[in-house]
């Protein structure tokens, strides 16, 4: 806004992006249009980013300037260069956030890294591994036990080394040796001083089995009735107790491979805790059992090839069921409904003829009957 004097002023503050702190540390400068620092009064418009908002006096209203971030604290990443101007009226317009009093915001991003534990043959996640990040001076900085997802450690500083470390591999594995890694200034990985491998902006640790480690093949296939794969299948292996998730996964068109997650001497559990859709299975719960010798059972049997085949059933549709329910010639194969029309019932044929004779006969019984009762009495008069 405009004060007495009529020079213009701005305030300047740096603030963290994600929940909006003032950070202190940064050094910021105002640049002209041909990027020098601007001056004001013989002094150069630089400064480090403290608790409260830095005031800049003194700006020409309608040019436009360029506020530049020269270093930022250790964890964060230098933001973008963004420009802004001073309207007549002393208004501010800026393309970086500006608040209610007109307070120009520098937003600025922690570092951010994700990191995720594979098996080197095959790039299957391994989860159970105990992995710690170890900064320059050999202290531990971050430890986690790896999981299905890739561990995401923010506020670690640029152009530092760090190091990744297998504390312990999960049962039957063994790592390689530590792979370091740094950041630029941008917060990206500078591949000149990583030897961890990079796949999607994850830093892969490996792992591989043990020489002596004996060989399991074992595989899981998801199918209907004809063969066929079938999708959507959600399934989780777990150890014997239910409680650690070995792994997880939702049907492909694939076979899912186990082989390199199971361990000897050990037992899991497999559950189809959801089946592909339209479909029903007899069984959902599996029990299998990795022999030391690295054989594979499922319920006490070994699958066939190796393989657990788990066959669903197509789920009738309340159509068929409606046709199952129905009566009538409707449910008689058409050779059977012709054959049955042919065979008439009685309520079908014409009964009158024979009701008539019936009671013609009746008839004649009755008269007969009253003419020897007739005959008899009179004789028995005659006699008197």
């Amino acid at each position: 806004y405009l004060i007495e004097n009529s020079r213009t002023q701005v305030k300047i503050s740096v603030t963290d992006i994600v929940d909006g702190s003032i950070i202190e540390g940064a050094d910021i400068q105002i640049l002209d249009s041909e990027g020098n620092v601007v001056e004001i009064d013989g002094e150069e418009l630089s400064w480090t980013s403290s608790s409260e908002p830095h005031v800049v006096e003194g700006l020409i209203p309608g040019e436009t300037y360029t506020l530049h971030e020269d270093s930022v604290p250790d964890g964060y990443i230098l933001a973008p260069d963004t420009t802004f101007t001073i309207d007549e009226d002393g208004t501010v317009i800026s393309s970086a956030p500006v608040t209610e009093d007109g307070s120009i915001l520098i937003q600025d991003e922690k570092t951010s890294v994700s990191i995720g534990n594979i098996f080197a043959d095959d790039e299957t996640v391994l989860e159970g591994a105990v992995i710690q990040l170890i900064d320059k001076d050999g202290n531990v900085i971050d430890e986690w036990t790896s999981g299905t997802g890739a561990h995401v450690i923010t506020g670690l500083h640029t152009g530092e080394i760090y190091r990744i470390h297998v504390e312990k591999a999960p049962e039957g594995y063994e790592s390689f040796d530590d792979v370091t890694f740094a950041l630029k200034p941008d917060g990206t990985i500078d591949t000149e001083k990583t030897s961890a491998d990079l796949k999607d902006g994850v830093l892969l640790v490996k792992e591989t089995k043990k020489t002596d480690q004996v060989k399991i093949e074992f595989k899981v296939s998801n199918v209907d009735e004809n063969g066929n794969l079938l999708t959507g299948a959600e399934f989780v292996l777990t150890d014997a107790d239910g409680n650690v998730i070995v792994a997880q996964w939702t049907s492909e068109i694939s076979v899912k491979d186990l082989s390199s997650v199971l361990v000897p001497g050990k037992n899991y559990i497999l559950t189809l805790k959801k089946v592909s859709e339209n479909y029903e299975t007899s069984q959902q719960t599996f029990r299998i059992s990795v022999a030391e010798d690295g054989t594979v059972s499922v319920d006490g049997k070994a699958p066939s090839n190796g393989t657990l085949t788990i066959v669903n059933k197509k789920k009738s549709t309340s159509t068929d069921t409606n046709k199952g329910s129905n009566t009538g010639t409707n449910n008689v194969p058409k050779s059977s409904a012709t054959a049955a029309n042919d065979v008439k019932t009685a309520d079908e044929t014409n009964t009158l003829p024979f009701v008539l004779a019936e009671m013609t006969g009746l008839i004649c019984m009755i008269g007969a009957a009253m003419l020897l009762f007739r005959r008899r009495r009179d004789q028995n008069i005659d006699n008197r």
